[in-house]
Formats: C-alpha cells, structure tokens, sequence
C-alpha cells in the first residue's frame, strides 16, 4: 500500500507557536497521545519554559510539573486539545495520522503526517489554508512496510518482559550503551543479583524487540 507523507510548516494562533516567536532559535518540541501532551524545550531555554508553563497555569490545565532529563526541560501536562485548535485535531478529522514530534521555532509549527489516501490530504490543505500561512516543505511517497504496525511505543514496549526492563534500565543507567562503554555485562549481572549470561540473554532479547518496534518509525521520519 502506498502512504503520502507530508512535511509543512505554518504559522497560526497557537500559543506554543506565538511563545516561541518571543525567544528566536529556540525549539519546542512536543507529542500528544492519551490525552496527554509532552512539551520538550532545550535547557538553556528556561526562559522559554518559563513562558510556557505561565501560559499553562493561566488556562488551569493541569500538569505535572518541570523537570530537567538528558540535556532538556520536560513538562507533562492534559491534553490542551480541547481548549487550543490545533492542527492535529484537524489531522485526525481529515483521515489523515500525525508523525509526532511537532516542533515550534521562531513563531513556525513544523508538523509530518501521513495518509493513503491523497483526496483525504487534499481536504486537510484547503481547511489548512484557512489556519494561517502555511508552505509544504516535503512531499513523497512511502510503502506499507515502513508504517509501525502499531502508532504508539507502549504496544512494542509492552512485549519486553520485566526482567528484560529491568535489564535494559539498569544497562543504561550505569552506563552499558554509553561509547565508549562504562560497565560490562557482568556489572550490570551483579548488580541484578543474576548470572552474567542470563543478563546478556535478557538485554539481547530486548534489543531485538525493542529495534524490531523502532525501526519502522525510523523509516517513517528518517530523511
């Protein structure tokens, strides 16, 4: 089966769009599933989340507060869906599946989605049109075997059994998939409480699953 993936950008009324037009070159990276909505700014951007989590205490939505991981601010937060139009609402409306993250810089919603069907694209752009201006800055075509079978991580994550988890968690933390690597198997093994092969069975069982689940989106986003 044939897929039509987009990529375009617009500017519109959105408020995460408009924040970001207040701190140039800063993007605000953020997915929307089950109701909830993840919002990602660069951590020399506190003032950018700042303004962010301002505007969400203004609007009462609830959220789970700002932390910092892995170089970035990271706010959680209900789905605003319901309260700020958005383009992925009209995504939806038209047929038509988001590729998440969206990415907001300098004012601009940079937003990737795919259909299999073009008349179904082709309605979604003329109720684009009337958002804001908008460009396509990527049109082409894909195949059935690079759409995941499933659209959210959970249902690839869920086949991992508890020890492989536990593996795989404790094998980054202490720094197994760092380069160079910092610990060895049988580190991670003892601080298991397991044999270094079954630590190794159970990291390489996880490995397979987890590049089985990954590799599909990586060809849906990959350039």
């Amino acid at each position: 089966m044939t897929f039509w993936k987009i990529d375009f950008r617009i500017k519109y009324d959105y408020p995460f769009a408009r924040i970001s037009e207040e701190f140039p070159g800063k993007t605000v990276n953020m997915w929307c599933a089950w109701n909830t909505e993840l919002i990602q700014v660069p951590i020399d951007g506190a003032g950018l989340m700042g303004e962010i989590v301002e505007l969400v205490n203004s609007r009462n939505l609830q959220n789970d507060g700002s932390v910092v991981s892995n170089g970035y601010h990271l706010l959680r937060l209900r789905c605003s869906c319901g309260i700020f139009p958005n383009v992925w609402d009209l995504m939806h409306s038209h047929n038509c599946f988001p590729v998440h993250p969206a990415h907001f810089l300098d004012g601009w919603g940079y937003y990737r989605m795919v259909s299999p069907n073009e008349d179904s694209i082709r309605s979604f752009l003329q109720e684009l049109v009337k958002m804001g201006e908008f460009e396509i800055t990527r049109k082409k075509t894909t195949y059935g075997d690079t759409v995941p079978p499933s659209g959210w991580i959970m249902d690839f994550v869920a086949d991992l059994t508890e020890m492989q988890v536990k593996s795989v968690e404790r094998a980054f933390d202490l720094g197994y998939f760092s380069s160079p690597r910092r610990v060895t198997v049988k580190t991670v093994a003892d601080s298991l409480g397991i044999s270094r092969s079954t630590c190794e069975g159970h990291l390489r069982e996880a490995e397979n699953k987890l590049m089985a689940g990954i590799i599909p989106f990586t060809k849906l986003i990959g350039r």
